[in-house]
């Protein structure tokens, strides 16, 4: 019984570093996982050769130590950088919803700017001087009552009536636009006209670029503004288009 015990004991070990390391290896080719992670459970596989062969006696116990030692540095090692590299995707898709946030509130505001300046002026502002001297020193006409109307009136009757009029007035486009109180109340980041041509965290100029094409026998204003250093390369973030009249964003939700 004690001799079984012992036999156990002994084969115990490598059992463990077997099974260990055909896990490892048949999860990483199962999920997918980097070449790293499959060749560190390779490593322990051959921890558990080794272990096995040592026990059966096939193997110097200076021969096991030396190849269990080769296989724990690679095995630790290469677990180490898999661990690395896995965080660092998991970092760069956070910061990258941090950054793109931002990006976008932007190219928003760059749209809405663009926006204003055609719907007033006809056209977009062809670059972003134009467009941000519009902002921040034109005005444009804003339609205001003034009196109250009665609860038991409508304000087309109280018009009517005279108990209320109305007048045109010439307002700052950048308060109407975006200082009002409608326009701040869903905004995560504070508008800053001074940096409205600029991307955030890269400080790279927008590219913004305006034509027109030919809508059904009409001459239609189109515009392009894209990120021109995007955080992630494969997904850059752009407004509008110069084929077609449209001013959306390439964004989820949009």
């Amino acid at each position: 019984m004690q001799q079984i015990a012992q036999n156990f004991g002994k084969f115990l070990f490598p059992v463990f570093l077997l099974i260990t390391g055909l896990f490892t290896l048949i999860f990483g080719a199962v999920k997918d996982q980097p070449s790293l992670f499959i060749i560190s459970g390779f490593a322990v596989l051959v921890m558990g050769v080794v272990a096995l062969l040592y026990a059966l006696k096939k193997i110097t116990f200076k021969i096991q130590i030396i190849v269990t030692i080769v296989s724990a540095i690679i095995a630790i090692v290469l677990g180490y950088n898999d661990y690395r590299t896995v965080k660092n995707d998991i970092d760069f898709v956070e910061q990258k919803k941090v950054v793109y946030s931002e990006v976008i509130q932007r190219l928003k505001d760059i749209r809405e700017a663009q926006v204003a300046h055609k719907k007033y002026n006809g056209d977009f502002a062809p670059t972003f001087d134009s467009l941000i001297t519009y902002i921040g020193e034109g005005k444009l006409p804003l339609v205001k009552a003034f009196g109250e109307v009665p609860d038991s009136l409508d304000e087309a009757t109280a018009l009517e009536l005279g108990i209320i009029t109305r007048d045109t007035i010439m307002v700052p486009v950048i308060d109407n636009v975006f200082l009002n109180a409608n326009a701040q109340k869903d905004r995560k980041f504070r508008f800053n006209l001074d940096s409205l041509r600029y991307a955030p965290y890269t400080g790279a100029e927008f590219i913004m670029r305006t034509s027109n094409i030919d809508k059904g026998g009409v001459k239609t204003p189109v515009i392009l503004i894209e990120d021109a250093k995007p955080f992630d390369p494969t997904e850059p973030l752009k407004v509008g288009s110069l084929t077609d009249a449209s001013t959306s964003g390439n964004w989820s939700g949009e």
